[in-house]
């Protein structure tokens, strides 16, 4: 099975990385930021799923910015790296 036979559709079978959101993007680009949750990898993440995992990357960001470091740097968010 290809890459095309399992991506670009949501169906059973299909593997898909989503975004739920609660407006039509249609509408206006910004109802992006009323996300429901997030499909990734095969496994729903809800808001509150996410956002201790948001919240700790926006610290993160912040604490190196403070040091100096530029966001082109790679983060690593983790257990041992909140």
């Amino acid at each position: 099975m290809n890459a095309l036979d399992e991506w670009g559709t949501v169906a059973i079978g299909r593997r898909a990385d989503l975004i739920l959101v609660n407006a039509n993007l249609l509408d206006d680009v910004a109802n992006a930021s009323k996300q429901v949750g997030v499909m990734l990898r095969g496994r729903w993440y809800t808001q509150a799923d996410l956002r201790p995992k948001l919240d700790a990357l926006a610290d993160k960001y912040t604490q190196l910015k403070n040091n100096g470091k530029g966001p082109d740097e790679p983060v690593e968010v983790g257990k041992n790296n909140p």
